[in-house]
């Protein structure tokens, strides 16, 4: 009888020469796999923090030579704040591989206790000289997070190398459209002007530079304060005019087309040892408007529905009237804020009405003409009353605006003028007899008829020859004409109100009748 194999000595055999067999065939597949994702672990691991040490090292290494930078410029710039435009600057230095920006500014300050304060922000109109503080911010591309590098120092006057005493400053300070100083340095300049001996050419003190011409001019900084040092004290008054600043209009100014010229703060006197502030009640204020607002002078025509224009009227192609006489023709704008309410800009015969660049009050009233009855809405001073209601339901207002608007439509109207027996080569003039006096030179037309869109108001028809002028009904020279909403109305002598007894309606679609 055969014995079985299956003992524990010949279980303990097999399990033996089996685990041999498969030590003798290596790895398999997913062990494998599994030692190569834990290498692969193992060695990000290791090149992460290789990464990060080596990142920290370089960030390290830039924040050290940023600080170096600050701290030198700093160090520059403080004994040579009396004849630095004090404002902001900015420039560049590369060092190796890597750029970076550094900005100053340079800033007055008044000490109030234990607080400084801005030189701009008294409103006294000077104050002894204070505080200077220089301050640096150094930046570089690719910072990851990282916060610019800051040094900041104050310097007192009449500290060694620091300021004489015996000059005078200037602080210029400007304010946004939400009363707080502007962070962004806007550019002025100064202008000395002689107001006694020696009455030659500016000289600056001794050891100062002259603020003609300067390059780059100066500017507010970055708290909304520009401060010009070193100036003279004897014989010279100063002039500040804020310019260069494209985009950016004042509150007063209302347009960038403003015929008077930049903001501008004229006879600074400038006493030693003493900071004269520019308006020092009531700050400049100004606001960046990124586009203008385009002015399109729809003409009126009287032929619309019962005569009173409208809106709706004027809007449609198929009412248009006559073409304005010139391109510069007159605009007017108007806010309760404005110093004077409103402000013309064009019609000086240089500057073209196509745009504006509007302070952005929250409303504006516009129309075409600089005469205070070119306004559609316009009362009378004495009464009150509407002037232009004519007896009509409607009473006419001029249109409104809100800025920034990308366009307005401002109506003119038709004034149609035909003559009889025409001197060749001659042309008709409409003179404002308000406003500015302008002239107009009407529009040449057909078969003696001179068709043109005017602002409301009075005017003189005269001619441009002198042997030729427009004669009245009754042969004498001159005609007034005025005109109105609802018509345009003659009269032989200047009148004080088109509805007064005596003048003439020219009836829709008709002519004035003239002699030349």
């Amino acid at each position: 009888m055969r014995k079985s194999s299956s003992t524990p000595r010949a279980w303990c055999r097999r399990a033996r020469l089996s685990f041999e067999a498969r030590n003798d065939g290596g790895m398999s597949l997913i062990e494998l796999v599994v030692a190569l994702v834990l290498i692969t672990i193992v060695l990000l691991a290791g090149l992460t923090a290789i990464n990060f040490g080596l990142t920290s090292s370089n960030n390290q290494r830039l924040k050290v030579e940023a600080t170096n930078l600050a701290l030198t410029t700093m160090e520059q710039e403080e004994p040579l704040a009396q004849s630095l435009n004090i404002g902001q600057t900015t420039t560049t230095q590369t060092i190796n591989t890597t750029t970076f920006t550094i900005v100053s500014n340079i800033s007055e300050y008044d000490q109030n206790g234990g607080t400084l304060t801005s030189a701009c922000t008294s409103n006294a109109a000077s104050q002894s000289q204070q505080i200077w503080q220089v301050a640096v911010v150094v930046s570089w591309a690719h910072m990851r997070g990282m916060p610019p590098i800051s040094q900041s120092t104050e310097v007192a006057p009449g500290q060694s190398t620091a300021q004489d005493l015996a000059n005078a400053e200037l602080a210029v300070g400007i304010e946004g459209a939400n009363g707080l100083p502007l962070t962004t340095p806007l550019n002025f300049t100064v202008t000395p002007v002689a107001t006694g001996p020696p009455n030659g050419p500016y000289v600056p003190p001794s050891g100062d530079t002259s603020p003609v011409g300067q390059t780059p001019p100066f500017n507010t900084g970055a708290n909304g304060c520009g401060v010009v040092t070193g100036l003279s004290t004897t014989g010279w008054s100063y002039t500040v005019t804020v310019v260069g600043n494209p985009g950016w209009v004042s509150s007063n100014e209302a347009s960038d087309s403003n015929p008077a010229g930049d903001p501008t703060a004229t006879d600074l006197l400038a006493l030693a040892g003493q900071v004269t502030r520019v308006n020092p009640a009531t700050p400049l204020q100004m606001a960046y408007v990124s586009s203008p607002t385009a002015v399109v002078l729809q003409p009126v025509s009287y032929s619309c529905a019962g005569g009173n224009p409208t809106p709706a009227c004027y809007l449609l192609p198929l009412a248009a009237g006559y073409a304005a006489p010139i391109s510069t023709l007159p605009v007017t704008v108007a806010n309760t804020s404005l110093t004077s309410g409103q402000y013309t800009f064009g019609g000086n015969g240089t500057t073209a009405t196509t745009s504006a660049l509007l302070y952005p009050y929250s409303l504006y009233d516009i129309w075409s003409g600089d005469m205070a009855q070119s306004n559609p809405g316009y009362s009378a001073p004495a009464s009150g009353v509407p002037f232009y209601n004519g007896g009509a339901a409607q009473t006419p207002a001029p249109v409104t605006l809100s800025p920034p608007a990308a366009t307005t439509t401002v109506p003119t109207y038709d004034l149609s003028v035909k003559v009889t027996t025409p001197c060749a080569g001659n042309s008709l003039v409409a003179t404002e007899q308000a406003g500015s006096t302008l002239p107009y030179t009407l529009n040449a037309g057909l078969l003696n008829v001179s068709t043109s869109g005017m602002p409301l108001g009075q005017y003189l028809l005269s001619s441009t020859g002198g042997s030729c002028p427009v004669l009245k009904a009754t042969g004498t020279a001159g005609l007034y004409i005025w005109i109105t909403p609802t018509g345009v109305y003659t009269a032989t002598a200047e009148m004080t109100s088109p509805y007064a007894v005596g003048n003439t309606l020219i009836a829709a679609n008709a002519s004035v009748q003239v002699t030349e």
